[in-house]
């Protein structure tokens, strides 16, 4: 039987929720029907370059759009063609509109845009034009239109009809589990009356970890009752920036930086709070991963609320004071997760994947 080829097409391999959505849902299928391929345009990070690799993908690196757009097309356009690929799902959001062009350019007859992100405003009107124009294109060459969520599909697509494909997980491999906490934490030297304060994210801009800072600086100033800590967790371009601030602020003791990571399930039953101050955000995987650990949960009202899986989790606005003080009375209790609200938000990896197979495999 022949099999379906589909190719995936993101910006970089940075063990982002991106890669984490693709690996979950791709690492189901069945093999003998499917060949996945993923292209990529930036220095890959180890850790997925083997986790794709694992799961029989072939991976292609092609020059970055941002240095040579034209090239770019071009090497979509040729690697497309010469592996006969049937499907085409691209990642990228507003960047969709290149290989979803040079899809149709290639005669590939289903060419799905995929929105990952939300609120990607500008208060410059120039910007905003060219957003609108991007939008229209991607839907234009598109012949199905996919969503991590409402909100980044309505941002993307307006009112037009789209599909949501939630960022769903292996549940059962994030619940609380005492004997990670033990480990994590006595490897880290976090004593038993130490609050763990904890991100997962890429260092980008997106990730808001200059705020994260500047409130734990504050934190730590102002509130002299109790001991914290912060652990960072991931990589990226504005790593040295934030290791500076660190050091500038004095609080090297107190901030831990792992770098990329496979076991931050792990790393979740350690933690007594979980941070995201995202600027934006589509659907955050990690914020799913560290409700159904049972750590609470405190989110950026930017974040869509349709994350939400339990009562252990707050949405405020990005003000720092608001932050601290919500911090410094917080009870941190760990709760279990809902296992019917996890059905029910269609975060189940082993009966959603079957809804993107569906959608890979139908005429």
């Amino acid at each position: 039987m022949k099999k379906i080829k589909v190719c995936h097409v993101v910006s970089g391999l940075k063990s982002g929720g991106v890669e984490s959505m693709i690996y979950n849902y791709c690492s189901r299928f069945n093999k003998n029907k499917y060949e996945f391929h993923l292209l990529y345009q930036h220095d890959p990070c180890k850790k997925n370059v083997e986790e794709f690799n694992s799961i029989g993908f072939k991976l292609k690196r092609i020059t970055s759009k941002a240095k040579n757009p034209i090239k770019n097309y071009k090497e979509t356009l040729k690697y497309l063609k010469d592996n006969s690929i049937d499907v085409v799902h691209c990642h990228m959001t507003l960047m969709n509109f290149i290989p979803l062009i040079a899809a149709k350019k290639a005669k590939i007859s289903k060419r799905i845009c995929h929105s990952h992100n939300s609120n990607l405003n500008t208060p410059n009107l120039f910007i905003k034009f060219i957003y609108f124009i991007l939008k229209k294109i991607c839907i234009k060459y598109s012949t199905s239109l996919i969503a991590c969520g409402v909100d980044a599909g309505k941002y993307m697509y307006g009112n037009k009809n789209f599909i949501i494909i939630y960022n769903a997980l292996n549940t059962e491999k994030f619940k609380y589990n005492h004997i990670n906490r033990v480990k994590i934490r006595d490897k880290y030297n976090i004593k038993k009356d130490e609050i763990l304060i904890g991100h997962i994210g890429r260092f980008t801009n997106q990730k808001n970890h200059k705020f994260i800072i500047e409130m734990f600086n504050n934190l730590v100033l102002d509130d002299k009752k109790k001991k914290y800590k912060l652990v960072l967790i991931g990589d990226g371009e504005l790593k040295t920036e934030i290791e500076y601030m660190v050091e500038k602020f004095n609080l090297k003791g107190k901030v831990i930086f792992t770098g990329v990571i496979d076991n931050t399930n792990e790393f979740y039953s350690a933690m007594d709070l979980f941070i995201l101050p995202s600027l934006w955000e589509g659907f955050p995987v990690v914020g799913v991963e560290a409700q159904i650990s049972g750590t609470f949960c405190l989110f950026s009202s930017t974040i869509d609320n349709d994350c939400k899986v339990n009562d252990n989790v707050r949405f405020l606005k990005l003000d720092k004071k608001v932050w601290i003080n919500f911090i410094k009375n917080c009870k941190f209790n760990k709760v279990k997760y809902n296992k019917k609200i996890i059905e029910e938000k269609h975060l189940n990896i082993e009966t959603e994947y079957k809804i993107l197979e569906t959608l890979y495999s139908k005429n």
